[in-house]
């Protein structure tokens, strides 16, 4: 669930927030465990915004069983008679997490999406003519649910969203987690339910704290290769970020050695493009070319 970008995104994010409020924060402050405990703050984040997922589905299902009741006829599926959705609800794990995270969406907002983006959706009507579903048909359904339904609910989204700290992961980072979800639940408890494990999360972490603490610790020396080979640039006039991404390129590659120099300097490339200036990526690129080479070979 968390890839690897996306761990490098939430480290810039942490280490750009601490560099802007270094001078502020007491010099006896552990400031990687300060930035670790960010990433676990995320994590607990994550996982109650999935448990609100699937709330909300268990809500609509029940919703939709509801209105089904008023009709003349059933439809030969539903999602009050999808086996998943049963299975999940009844399930002692998913109880006792949702007891765990308690559920705060709005009931009106929710049944205004029933009733105005569910119900008349074409991908809902298709579902409900077929009939004898397979476990395959019924997660392919609940994949695309996810991106043509749930995705495009703004006032949901905005809802859901309050507490994530940055909206570009929002997205990628739920979709993953409950696309995983979808595949892994009807396989066993064991494994569908690791999401809420700290064990999941272990290697992320472990990446995570590595990356941030060769950043801190080696700042003052990446600060100086990057003045020496930055010939054309005033080193204390280039924005924070690019300096930043630089610095995390750095010390990625020294932290992890084994690791293709080119698939992690792609990478701060990719973040750039989203995160800094439109031209911040070109620059960043040029330099690591220029930095790169007189680093020694692993």
């Amino acid at each position: 669930m968390l890839t690897r970008r996306l761990v490098r995104i939430r480290a810039m994010q942490a280490l750009y927030a601490f560099f802007i409020q270094k001078e502020s924060l007491p010099a006896t402050q552990n400031h990687t465990a300060l930035l670790e405990d960010q990433l676990l703050k995320d994590i607990e984040v994550l996982r109650a915004t999935h448990i609100h997922y699937w709330q909300m589905m268990l809500f609509w299902a029940t919703l939709d069983a509801k209105a089904i009741a008023k009709k003349s006829f059933s439809p030969p599926c539903s999602l009050a008679s999808m086996p998943f959705l049963t299975q999940l609800k009844d399930d002692k794990f998913f109880v006792k997490y949702r007891k765990a995270y308690p559920f705060e969406v709005p009931t009106s907002l929710l049944k205004r999406c029933y009733y105005d983006r569910i119900v008349p959706n074409k991908l809902y009507a298709a579902y409900q003519t077929k009939s004898n579903t397979s476990l395959k048909e019924d997660q392919t359904f609940l994949a695309d649910f996810f991106t043509t339904i749930f995705q495009q609910e703004k006032a949901l989204q905005d809802c859901v969203k309050e507490a994530w700290l940055d909206e570009e992961l929002y997205s990628p980072v739920l979709e993953k987690c409950v696309l995983f979800f979808i595949e892994t639940f009807p396989k066993g408890i064991p494994n569908s339910f690791s999401l809420y494990q700290a064990s999941t999360f272990k290697s992320p972490c472990a990446f995570y704290k590595t990356l941030v603490s060769h950043t801190l610790d080696q700042s003052a020396q990446y600060e100086e290769t990057i003045k020496q080979h930055s010939h054309h640039w005033d080193i204390h006039r280039l924005v924070l970020l690019d300096k930043l991404l630089l610095k995390m390129a750095l010390a990625e590659l020294e932290a992890f050695p084994n690791q293709p120099k080119p698939i992690i300097l792609n990478e701060y490339i990719e973040i750039a493009k989203t995160y800094s200036a439109p031209k911040s990526y070109r620059f960043i690129n040029g330099l690591l070319d220029v930095i790169i080479p007189d680093k020694p070979a692993s």
